[in-house]
């Protein structure tokens, strides 16, 4: 799951909108706003409709209430690399990538 939009906020609670990388369905749920939770929590949460984690390994006990249920492609394989869709870019530093932004919140 990838967070994709932000719909509330307290301090540094906030709501919002994740994505599945995999079948596209979309979920709601809650986070908290620092890298370390988009970094190390957020990828190995298990999407509510297909099940499968952004960065395969252990799941952390977080939930999401599916918003939008989409199936996954006939046909489809989780790939083979530790992220999914990751694309690798030679040369630049994730800052640089990122236009200096916060990279978790891609």
């Amino acid at each position: 799951m990838k967070f994709v939009k932000e719909t509330g906020r307290s301090n540094h609670d906030i709501w919002g909108d994740f994505e599945c990388e995999h079948c596209g369905s979309i979920a709601n749920g809650r986070a908290y706003d620092d890298g370390n939770y988009f970094t190390n929590v957020i990828p190995f949460v298990p999407c509510p409709a297909c099940g499968l984690q952004r960065v395969q390994g252990e799941v952390k006990g977080y939930t999401l209430d599916i918003v939008e249920k989409k199936a996954i492609p006939e046909g489809y394989e989780p790939p083979d690399s530790y992220y999914a869709k990751h694309t690798k870019v030679e040369g630049l530093s994730i800052s640089e990538r990122t236009g200096n932004q916060m990279p978790w919140k891609f």
